[in-house]
């Protein structure tokens, strides 16, 4: 029985679609860009990952999830 939850959770799982992944970079902020929650310094001119779509608060301010956090959207090229 245990064994039969496990297949179909797993089952399940594979239906759950995965967020995208875009190339960005830093296309003009010479300070660097910072990851919020870890401190990480992204330099300009240095290509990283982000996470699903851009998120736009109520208040206009946007960011992007990256692998270690959120960095806002300013500043940020998608890469070609």
């Amino acid at each position: 029985m245990k064994r039969l939850i496990v297949i179909l959770i797993l089952f399940c799982l594979a239906f759950i679609p995965a967020q995208p992944i875009h190339l960005m970079w830093n296309c003009a902020n010479p300070e660097g860009i910072v990851v919020i929650e870890t401190g990480r310094v992204i330099p300009e001119g240095e290509t990283f990952e982000v996470i699903g779509n851009e998120i736009i608060n109520a208040d206009g301010s946007s960011y992007w999830q990256v692998e270690d956090g959120t960095v806002n959207a300013d500043f940020i090229c998608e890469a070609r």
